[in-house]
């Protein structure tokens, strides 16, 4: 996440978040909230969409 993610998400002004899953190898890239106080985020899954080619898209709202 970026600085501007943070400051958004500490300070309440995200309404959803959509992450896409994509198969690809196992262990590579940088995790979503890594970087985050972990306080800071308490995510609801309010909808799961799945796509024939394997990628699923996740929408979660802040609790």
């Amino acid at each position: 996440m970026s600085n501007l993610d943070q400051t958004l998400l500490a300070n309440r002004l995200v309404d959803e978040y959509q992450l896409s899953i994509v198969p690809t190898r196992v262990g590579h890239g940088k995790r979503a909230f890594q970087d985050v106080d972990p306080s800071l985020v308490k995510l609801e899954l309010i909808d799961t969409h799945r796509f024939k080619n394997g990628v699923i898209t996740l929408t979660y709202v802040p609790m």
